[in-house]
């Protein structure tokens, strides 16, 4: 457990929003990984187990790659992240949106919603970097 400036996290989930909304729009969701520690580990359930990925670069091509890719058009709207900057941790809470935005019977929008938590490796400190791909700070 690492303790880190409130401050310096909120930049990195800021950025990590923001390069989350510049993947939607460009449909390619690989740049994210540089916000990933070279030697992160990602993962996440499917119903034989987990599906898991270690590394950066492993991470570009597979989870943000190979299972991306057949997503395009789909969004992933944050609604919250809670930042635990004791622990050097952030939640995020976002949803699933097809890009034909299907409504149930009475209207409502038809989305799915989704989790992520993430620790925060430290490589970043406000105003050292001036673009996502100089801060690796997701472990």
């Amino acid at each position: 457990m690492s303790t880190f400036p409130r401050e310096e996290m909120e930049e990195m989930v800021r950025r990590w929003l923001e390069a989350n909304q510049r993947a939607e729009r460009d449909g390619n969701w690989r740049p994210m990984a540089d916000l990933f520690a070279a030697d992160a580990y990602y993962c996440w359930d499917i119903p034989s187990g987990l599906y898991e990925a270690c590394g950066r670069e492993v991470i570009r091509q597979t989870c943000l790659g190979d299972a991306m890719d057949p997503y395009q058009g789909w969004t992933y709207p944050y609604e919250k992240v809670v930042i635990d900057e004791r622990r050097g941790e952030a939640m995020g809470i976002w949803w699933q949106v097809p890009p034909t935005r299907p409504r149930r019977a009475d209207g409502s929008e038809i989305k799915v919603i989704g989790a992520s938590w993430f620790e925060y490796a430290g490589n970043f400190g406000p105003g050292s970097a001036t673009s996502t791909t100089s801060a690796r700070p997701w472990r």
